[in-house]
């Protein structure tokens, strides 16, 4: 359990600081939602953590990180235990304790209730019109055109254009620097929702994404859905975008 959770903080932890792990008919689902809704994250686990029961909240994922990191606790002879707790009949997560001989760290967990988690993205139910696979050379691209232009408008707006799928920095008759990329071709159809989707948040879940041979979904309703997987997480990171015309922009 101990490598499961390095794995759930690596990964969630730079993007959001509180989240849910549910263990419930023998699966464990992660939940979790960036604090200016820029992003939902969720997961579930390759193998359920069964010693883990219950729906607990984790908050402040860096010091559960620290915890984690510390050379001590990463020794094979360090041994986590987990304490539990009965209340109305529901079994829940006091406390985690990780440590080997005179060393002992305690990382308290909080009510599930107090974690914002979004409303549920369901990608299996969604059609996504853009599918297509996420290579280190195009996120590079994506990465570098934003280094070009985000100090003028921190966005990105897709749009469609002549079958073109396109991420733009400002709008072509826009006073300010700006331009486009083109990321993929013979697109049917058009964005029907114009969103804003932040640079900084966007390349963050792109490169994690590349780096573990993930795929770039995105549907015409605005929603955007990175799919990949860790060693011990198979991961979804939804960014819902903000909508143009409730921004004045």
């Amino acid at each position: 359990m101990k490598e499961a959770l390095a794995d759930i903080v690596k990964y969630a932890g730079g993007f959001v600081v509180t989240l849910v792990i549910e263990t419930d008919n023998g699966e464990t689902k992660i939940e979790a939602k960036h604090d200016k809704d820029y992003i939902l994250v969720r997961g579930k686990l390759k193998t359920a953590l069964k010693d883990l029961p219950g729906r607990n909240g984790f908050g402040n994922l860096e010091t559960l990180k620290l915890i984690l990191d510390d050379p001590l606790n990463k020794a094979d002879s360090a041994k986590v235990e987990v304490i539990t707790r009965q209340k109305d009949s529901t079994t829940f997560v006091e406390e985690i304790r990780v440590g080997a001989g005179k060393n002992l760290d305690r990382y308290r967990l909080m009510s599930s209730d107090l974690v914002k988690v979004g409303k549920p993205y369901k990608a299996k139910d969604q059609q996504h019109e853009i599918d297509m696979p996420l290579t280190k050379d195009l996120v590079a691209m994506v990465s570098y055109f934003a280094q070009k232009y985000s100090q003028y408008e921190p966005f990105f707006r897709p749009k469609i254009v002549n079958g073109d799928f396109r991420l733009y920095i400002t709008e072509e008759n826009a006073a300010s620097s700006g331009g486009f990329v083109t990321l993929a071709e013979n697109v049917k159809g058009d964005i029907t929702r114009p969103q804003l989707y932040s640079c900084s948040e966007l390349i963050s879940v792109l490169k994690l994404a590349s780096e573990n041979n993930g795929n770039f979904k995105m549907n015409f309703k605005g929603a955007i859905l990175l799919e990949f997987s860790s060693d011990y997480v198979d991961w979804e990171f939804v960014l819902p975008g903000q909508i143009i015309a409730q921004q004045g922009v």
